[in-house]
């Protein structure tokens, strides 16, 4: 079903305000959004999917660190991006990352606590809904990664 991105992100950070201030991390929109179409997809699943990466992004960046997330129009999808200066992915480790229970040796070695299923299940729902998600790295510098999200059901195409 149709829903507005900005408002489930919204939602989300209201949330990881708590983790976000116990890290020192600001989190920050790259500009107001205004005039955004909705986009069509599961809220609950799209929502563990922004919950998942923006928890890494938060975690995984030193304290005093910036989160900062930006959202587009791109043909027939939304492309929302979630960008960190944390800790980055080793480059030998990025083909393993939205493998299960896979955890990059430097964010095993910063001792937080993770599973390794976050970006396993996101990528899941990611396709589950029509999207893709992918990401750039770069050890020491930080992340970003980005989903897609349909404006469109498919179906009815």
């Amino acid at each position: 079903r149709h829903f507005d991105i900005v408002d489930l992100i919204d939602n989300v950070l209201f949330e990881m305000n708590l983790l976000a201030f116990k890290r020192n991390v600001a989190v920050e929109y790259k500009s107001k959004f205004t005039g955004l179409p909705k986009v069509y997809a599961d809220p609950e699943t799209t929502r563990a999917v922004i919950q998942n990466l923006l928890e890494n992004a938060i975690k995984y960046t030193m304290e005093g660190g910036k989160v900062e997330i930006d959202i587009q129009k791109k043909d027939t999808h939304l492309l929302v991006s979630i960008a960190d200066n944390g800790i980055g992915i080793p480059k030998d480790q990025e083909k393993n990352v939205f493998s299960k229970f896979f955890r990059a040796r430097n964010a095993i070695k910063q001792e937080t606590d993770g599973s390794g299923l976050g970006l396993f299940i996101s990528r899941t729902i990611a396709e589950k809904n029509d999207g893709e998600i992918w990401f750039e790295s770069a050890e020491g510098k930080g992340s970003t990664f980005y989903f897609t999200l349909p404006l469109q059901d498919k179906s009815l195409s």
